[in-house]
């Protein structure tokens, strides 16, 4: 047994501190401000406005929604599962609404909320995804379909696919939040005897054809990611 002392306690603390808490924490943070910074300038430019960054910045502090805001934010990045690319789509979607001196509409609320649960992987798996089937989002995909004789091949329970099986774990954080959704349709096809396809009655095939559906925001989701990413090499 290891002699669990008051000092070997701190030590470790002390250690814990600097090389996980602060390490992590400091990762984060960097990540935010500077991106937060950048967007914060480059919409100045794009502006015109003849003002400089101290100012505009001291603007944004000095209000004490745009304050609250922020704290909350920080929150989020303080507790989020994502160390690079989470922070960066919380700054540039900040950026835009302190600048503009607003509230976060609906879209941006949800976006704040899903970040925050989303790790560094499962936002580059949900861009890859997002840009393979970017002209699906708006509309419906089919995932797969299921084909068996109604008379002969059992009892199916008629249900959409599970999405964290079928796509992964991020699947369902899109669908918690309403971005992706998933469900299944039945149809039925007549088919006749046909000795040459070997086939001796008549019957009915049932078909399960299982869809994913993209909410239209997801567009701007795939912008923000890809501009957290940062251009290509």
């Amino acid at each position: 047994m290891f002699d669990l002392t008051t000092e070997i306690a701190s030590i470790f603390f002390d250690e814990f501190r600097e090389k996980v808490i602060h390490k992590c924490h400091q990762a984060r943070s960097e990540n935010f401000f500077y991106t937060l910074l950048e967007e914060v300038n480059l919409e100045m430019e794009l502006s015109k406005e003849e003002k400089s960054l101290d100012t505009v910045l001291d603007k944004i502090l000095s209000n004490d929604r745009n304050s609250s805001f922020l704290f909350e934010i920080y929150r989020k990045i303080s507790l989020g599962a994502s160390k690079t690319l989470g922070p960066r789509i919380l700054a540039l979607i900040t950026a835009n609404i302190v600048n503009k001196d607003r509230l976060a509409n609906k879209k941006e609320e949800v976006f704040l909320s899903l970040i925050e649960e989303l790790n560094d992987q499962e936002l580059i798996q949900i861009s890859l995804f997002l840009s393979d089937n970017e002209s699906c989002i708006g509309s419906k995909k089919q995932l797969y379909k299921d084909c068996f004789d109604r008379d002969t091949g059992g009892t199916r329970v008629l249900g959409p696919p599970h999405l964290s099986t079928e796509l992964g774990v991020w699947a369902t954080k899109l669908q918690k939040f309403g971005l992706l959704s998933a469900y299944t349709q039945q149809r039925e096809e007549a088919y006749m005897e046909d000795s040459e396809r070997y086939i001796d009655h008549d019957g009915v095939t049932l078909i399960h054809e299982h869809y994913l559906e993209f909410d239209q925001s997801l567009k701007s989701l795939l912008k923000l990611i890809n501009r957290a990413k940062g251009p290509k090499a």
